[in-house]
């Protein structure tokens, strides 16, 4: 909470702030993390959790519509229009 605080505070409020988890959250700590981090405004968050679960991230993405929180999925899922039309995710990194 603090990193991103200090990175909010220094790009200031017009800023696009982009969080990245590194596929290291199971779905609820996605969902706790990126509740608690939702003050940042970030524009998403990338690999909440592993990239084979595509209804976690469907999960996911559908818990943080309410926060304004897209869901980006990391490039190396083969299938990424599937994907996206699957889990409704809102971005695919390529």
């Amino acid at each position: 909470m603090h990193g991103c605080r200090l990175i909010r505070d220094m790009i200031g409020p017009e800023k696009t702030l982009k969080m990245d988890a590194n596929q290291g959250w199971d779905v609820p700590e996605a969902v706790e993390w990126m509740s608690k981090l939702a003050e940042f405004r970030p524009l998403w968050i990338e690999e909440p959790t592993s990239p084979d679960d595509i209804l976690g991230h469907a999960a996911i993405s559908r818990a943080l519509v309410p926060l304004g929180i897209g869901v980006a999925t990391g490039e190396q899922f083969l299938f990424a229009p599937m994907r996206v039309e699957l889990a409704s995710v809102n971005w695919c990194s390529t």
